[in-house]
């Protein structure tokens, strides 16, 4: 919200009788010090910036009703109140949120987290590489991940490989 947007909303509160306080803005000394009402300002300025602006006007004129200067707690707390809810997505795009191995295809979920873990240790042996530490422990687990891929990739239909190979084309040079 810009400071213009946040005015409109300040005007409700410093026009009651309560709010005489906060409507002044001349300075409170030569030095240059800032008015309470505009330490005021800023203060709320800073805890509601983020929020719509025409949900803090009207946050604004509903606290206007009132008979006392609203805390910042009680201002937050009508904002939630006036703040439209979302309701979540009734479908998505790209399916349902979650779906089960047994949905997905037991055969394709164990592929796909075989080659998952062969990606995390090929970035773990380049990693090591480059720190110059020992590699031979993660290269043999990843001759194990490797043959354990070549087993799991026959038991795959024709549509499930073409996923695989879609997704993961790497898969080819294991």
């Amino acid at each position: 919200m810009t400071r213009l947007e946040f005015a409109k909303g300040w005007l409700f509160l410093t026009a009651q009788p309560w709010g005489k306080a906060y409507r002044t803005t001349e300075q409170t000394s030569i030095g240059g010090e800032p008015s309470p009402a505009d330490l005021q300002s800023e203060f709320y300025f800073k805890q509601f910036s983020a929020v719509d602006p025409g949900v803090w006007v009207g946050a604004c004129q509903t606290q206007a009703t009132g008979e006392h200067w609203p805390s910042v707690e009680t201002l937050r707390h009508c904002i939630r109140q006036l703040t439209p809810s979302i309701p979540p997505p009734a479908s998505s795009a790209y399916g349902p949120e979650h779906i089960t191995k047994e949905e997905f295809g037991l055969n394709l979920f164990e592929v796909v987290k075989t080659i998952s873990g062969i990606h995390t240790i090929r970035q773990q042996l380049n990693e090591a590489v480059h720190q110059e530490k020992p590699t031979t422990a993660l290269a043999e687990r990843y001759q194990e991940a490797k043959g354990y891929l070549a087993n799991q990739l026959p038991t795959l239909t024709d549509g499930e490989m073409a996923q695989v190979l879609e997704r993961y084309p790497d898969v080819v040079t294991l």
